[in-house]
């Protein structure tokens, strides 16, 4: 059998940790080099910021997948 929330939450976990990645070794680091001024050729990668924003809720009271769910377990939880 397979289970769908499951997936959804080992997803979620995953691209969590790869924007952390990103955001450390990528984000980070590049600007470092800026600031120390080393030569460097600028790396490019896939921002997955918005695939957080769709699982979590993004700035400005957007609900996410996450919320979304959490409002039918407790509708079926007053029931």
């Amino acid at each position: 059998a397979h289970n769908p929330l499951e997936q959804l939450l080992i997803n979620y976990a995953n691209e969590t940790l790869q924007r952390n990645f990103n955001e450390h070794i990528f984000e980070a680091e590049q600007a470092e080099y800026d600031r120390e001024r080393i030569a460097w050729d600028h790396v490019e990668w896939a921002d997955n910021a918005a695939c957080l924003e769709l699982i979590e809720g993004s700035p400005g009271d957007q609900p996410g997948i996450l919320a979304t769910f959490e409002d039918g377990w407790s509708a079926a939880a007053a029931v």
